[in-house]
């Protein structure tokens, strides 16, 4: 936990953070090989999804990880692909993809995410269909949330909003609450996509290509826009949005406070809000060395 804290402290200039986060790194793939050795599915994908403190979208794009993980995503691709776990498949893929250079990798990828696409087209109502959508790419985005990946899921909550918008008043009765969540919830959603890693200039423009919106949406996209600044009033804007993500999006919490460690150095709130965060996922070691 210190090293970890260390790092997430770090400014992105400092001379050793690169090797300290290849250090991390390294560690965390050596752990998440281990537990492939020993068929430990679930436990591999937990530590794969640890890397996203260590590396931020840009990184994944650019294939930063090191060979190291190669066997551990084909374990991923073909463990994943016997138990239907569609988005860590694609994720795997993706990794392979630009971590091999191999072209039959991004073949795989665009056919399940093809597939995906066409099973659900026939589903009962479009909240089912972009619902499934959605969890499939959430999945993607845990393991390797590049901005191409990010951007996808993003728009597939705009798209499901948008659908559910375009149907017959009968149809959005038939749809009931579900249906009404995820109109109103919508500029959140999206908004989470990029928060969860710190991204606050992305957020900003995504829901504010959104379009017109009811009254939650305005008051997201002024405080969204006013945690854009490195002044006391950014700072307080930033920890409004973490104390409205926290209780039901623990992982949008955390995105924002660790970004903010480092935009906002000397403000207690934010390690602070780390330490809770981690008590409430009971990984209390971490939440004493905050």
């Amino acid at each position: 936990p210190d090293q970890t804290r260390r790092f997430l402290m770090m400014t992105l200039d400092d001379p050793e953070r690169v090797e300290l986060r290849d250090r991390l790194i390294a560690s965390v793939l050596s752990q998440a090989q281990s537990l492939a050795d020993v068929g430990d599915y679930e436990g591999v994908v937990l530590e794969m999804s640890r890397l996203t403190s260590f590396l931020t979208p840009a990184d994944y794009a650019a294939g930063a990880l090191p060979k190291q993980v190669e066997p551990i995503a084909k374990y991923i691709a073909e463990r994943g692909g016997r138990l239907g776990e569609e988005g860590y498949v694609l994720a795997a893929n993706f990794i392979l993809e630009r971590s091999t250079g191999d072209a039959i990798y991004r073949k795989r990828y665009d056919e399940i995410a093809t597939w995906g696409r066409d099973a659900r087209s026939n589903l009962d109502t479009v909240s089912e269909q972009y619902a499934g959508l959605i969890s499939v790419w959430t999945d993607h985005a845990d393991l390797t949330p590049a901005p191409e990946v990010l951007d996808t899921l993003a728009g597939l909550h705009v798209s499901g909003r948008d659908a559910v918008a375009s149907e017959s008043v009968e149809a959005r009765q038939r749809l009931g609450i579900g249906g009404e969540r995820q109109l109103r919830l919508a500029p959140l959603n999206v908004a989470a996509v990029y928060l969860s890693h710190g991204d606050i200039r992305s957020a900003v423009a995504k829901v504010g290509s959104m379009g017109q919106g009811g009254e939650l949406q305005l008051r997201l996209l002024d405080l969204l826009q006013a945690a854009q600044s490195t002044d006391e009033q950014g700072a307080a804007a930033t920890f409004e949005l973490v104390e409205g993500y926290r209780v039901a999006r623990p992982d949008v919490a955390a995105g924002l406070c660790q970004s903010a460690l480092v935009r906002f150095p000397t403000d207690y709130r934010f390690p602070t809000c780390m330490a809770r965060v981690a008590a409430d996922s009971e990984q209390f070691a971490d939440a004493t060395a905050w």
